[in-house]
């Protein structure tokens, strides 16, 4: 994605994303070339509706603009210069800020259309949106003992000279990891089965004990005893604990035109989470979360 996106940018397109249909195309930052073939130039977000019948699809362009004060109408004019010259039928200005007065008319008077994202604070938009508190489950999980299925078997108690995981050799600290990884992913699938049964035992917080037989395992694992010998691990049977804590994600809400918007965001342990709630008046709830895992 270019540089020149920004979070602004990327909200207004997932608000977008969520009230059109599945036959529109959504291109953030997208180069449409000129009219008379003089160069191209950027659209912030571009819109295709392709329509029966049609050869090539209707196109709308998506301005933003997120700055501190209402948005004048040097800004209107520089998207009349721009779109002047381009395949483009309707223009759609978005400002996180108000529009002035002589920037509202200007544009209107040049087909135009002007939206802001506000605080949503109006009484007499739905309740049930801006009711809406989301919340991130973070587990901690915690390996207390492992017991080793494998051929030829393994002793209890006994620690490897060298394990492997997929025929690469591994350090006792990785194996352990591994273990852990395994541990937390049995947990997180037990939580959505859970949860699929109107269940939430494992989802509440606290420390929650657990244990997990694995086999087969996701990869080959093999362990090397004091002779050398090789044990191909058959299954892992790993008990413990998950320490559970809720972390109610920041909320912001907009309305945007006829739309209320609640946006949650927050920071995990594995990365960041960013759920967007859309509601048009009158109508139902689309939630989407986004998660980023961080490098």
């Amino acid at each position: 994605m270019p540089q020149r996106s920004n979070d602004f940018q990327q909200l207004i397109r997932r608000i977008y994303e969520q009230l059109l249909s599945t036959t529109a195309k959504i291109t953030e930052s997208a180069m449409l070339k000129e009219l008379d073939g003089s160069g191209t130039r950027e659209v912030d977000i571009l819109i295709e509706i392709l329509t029966p019948g049609m050869d090539t699809p209707t196109r709308i362009a998506i301005e933003c603009r997120d700055h501190g004060r209402a948005s004048d109408v040097t800004w209107i004019d520089e998207l009349i210069g721009k779109y002047r010259n381009l395949p483009i039928s309707r223009v759609i200005a978005v400002s996180r800020k108000a529009f002035t007065s002589m920037a509202d008319r200007k544009a209107q008077r040049n087909n135009i259309e002007t939206r802001t994202l506000a605080e949503a604070l109006a009484t007499d938009w739905p309740e049930d949106l801006f009711e809406l508190d989301f919340t991130n489950v973070v587990h901690w999980p915690v390996v207390t003992d492992v017991s080793i299925v494998s051929e030829p078997p393994w002793s209890d108690g006994e620690t490897p000279t060298a394990v492997r995981l997929s025929g690469l050799p591994v350090e006792a600290l990785g194996f352990a990891a591994w273990q852990r990884k395994c541990f937390a992913e049995a947990f997180d699938s037990a939580v959505q089965q859970q949860r699929n049964f109107g269940i939430s035992e494992f989802a509440a917080p606290g420390t929650h004990k657990f244990e997990v037989f694995l086999s087969p395992l996701p990869v080959r694992v093999a362990l090397f005893g004091a002779e050398g010998a090789q044990h191909v691990v058959l299954g892992l049977h790993l008990r413990g604990e998950v320490e559970v804590e809720h972390h109610i994600l920041r909320n912001e809400r907009y309305r945007f035109g006829k739309v209320g918007v609640t946006r949650a965001r927050g920071s995990v342990h594995r990365g960041d989470v960013d759920v967007l709630a859309v509601q048009e008046q009158g109508g139902g709830v689309s939630v989407k979360v986004t998660t980023t895992k961080r490098r």
